[in-house]
């Protein structure tokens, strides 16, 4: 990463008119003086992209996380959750006592041979 800032660094430095820093050149604008318009939309639109993905991905891990937290605070060793398709329900989910961590195994409940705890299976 520090290879990439180098170039990046680099790239700003060689625009026209910012040899020495003096203008304002953010990460898109340096798209828009080598490609033009065209150029700045498409770095634009992959950058928000790009941070939208991380975000959901965040998102995700902090999920798992207080999941896993719940299931090991919880005297019974459960996570909840409310299901709103196909039916309004109110499920829970045990993980496998001999793969569980919180309850004495040596894996942890990430790596059972079932890692989607509310799987849903559409029925035929």
């Amino acid at each position: 990463s520090s290879l990439a800032a180098t170039f990046l660094c680099d790239c700003v430095a060689r625009i026209p008119g910012n040899a020495r820093f003096d203008r304002r050149i953010e990460f898109v604008n340096i798209f828009e003086e080598l490609w033009g318009r065209g150029g700045l939309r498409f770095a634009q639109a992959m950058f928000m992209i790009n941070m939208m993905a991380q975000t959901v991905s965040s998102i995700v891990a902090n999920a798992q996380v207080m999941d896993s937290l719940i299931v090991y605070l919880n005297p019974a060793g459960a996570s909840y959750a409310v299901a709103f398709y196909p039916s309004l329900k109110f499920v829970s989910w045990y993980p496998p006592k001999s793969e569980a961590v919180a309850h004495g195994g040596t894996a942890p409940a990430c790596h059972s041979k079932t890692p989607e705890p509310f799987h849903y299976e559409h029925p035929h």
